[in-house]
């Protein structure tokens, strides 16, 4: 594996690459998340087809999750959790493939600043929080270190809106239909969040020990995604993000985080869920 020695433009500038793939610096929204992508010299895909993870073959699910696993390791982030998430259908901001490494805030900062980019190429875009110079921040590195910090509190605000919106269309449509879904798919259990509309995949296996963390991965986004194609959470006007979460044990499990209301048809206790999901403060996504 290797950096990008080619551009230090931060929009572009690769700060772990092989042949395939390149992670770089979420510069376009600020936030503590690395984004995975083809490199640039790949080009598969045509420009103008939307690619989403359930769309790359078996072979190029396992290049990446390898991928995916091996940067997570040789930056030495195996010390916190950390998130691997896929945004698909409307929750997708983009049409070219990518993927979203969620660290800490505090871990994603040091990188930043290990790499000394000249951040002064950077023009703030529209999902800028902070676009302004203020105070003492007078320089383009210090407003995007800014408005990295201010990601969570944008995320609470966000989430406070879906909520409102998606609870008033669950009880507008509280007669909708309601669908059964199974307890266990392959390997895995189902768990259903009684709080956040999150679906989880569990390992059911009575022992796993043998399997690798990379063979685990790749059968959660398999599974995950032969789901939401079931279901259509990839159809308009649905959308979903696949996740897999990576303990501090290298213990991991998925979900698929869905809007409260496609949520609700799915759950096996919907009033239990609506409850508490009205209850529920500070509701979030930050992945």
């Amino acid at each position: 594996m290797s950096n990008l020695k080619n551009s230090k433009h931060p929009y572009t500038y690769s700060i772990y690459a092989d042949q395939k793939f390149c992670v770089i610096f979420d510069i376009l929204t600020p936030r503590p998340h690395f984004i995975v992508k083809f490199c640039p010299h790949i080009r598969k895909y045509p420009r103008y087809k939307r690619v989403e993870i359930h769309d790359l073959g078996c072979e190029e699910i396992q290049d990446l999750i390898k991928f995916i696993l091996s940067f997570i390791s040789d930056y030495g982030l195996n010390s916190e959790p950390i998130s691997i998430s896929f945004h698909t259908g409307k929750w997708a901001s983009s049409p070219q493939f990518h993927g979203h490494i969620c660290i800490s805030q505090d871990t994603y900062l040091k990188v930043l600043k290990d790499k000394k980019l000249d951040m002064e190429l950077i023009k703030p875009t529209s999902n800028w929080t902070i676009k302004n110079f203020r105070g003492n921040i007078d320089n383009m590195l210090d407003l995007y270190i800014e408005n990295v910090k201010s990601y969570k509190q944008a995320c609470l605000q966000n989430g406070a809106k879906y909520r409102m919106k998606e609870i008033e269309s669950i009880t507008s449509n509280i007669k909708q239909d309601l669908y059964l879904v199974p307890s266990k798919i392959s390997n895995f259990r189902l768990d259903f969040d009684l709080w956040e509309p999150k679906l989880k995949f569990i390992n059911s296996s009575l022992d796993f020990s043998n399997i690798s963390r990379q063979n685990i991965c790749i059968s959660l986004l398999k599974e995950m995604c032969y789901f939401s194609n079931k279901f259509g959470f990839f159809e308009k006007p649905n959308g979903c993000h696949i996740c897999i979460n990576i303990d501090l044990n290298n213990n991991c499990y998925g979900y698929i985080h869905l809007s409260a209301d496609k949520y609700y048809q799915l759950h096996p206790l919907p009033s239990i869920f609506l409850d508490n999901f009205k209850k529920l403060e500070n509701y979030s996504v930050e992945t």
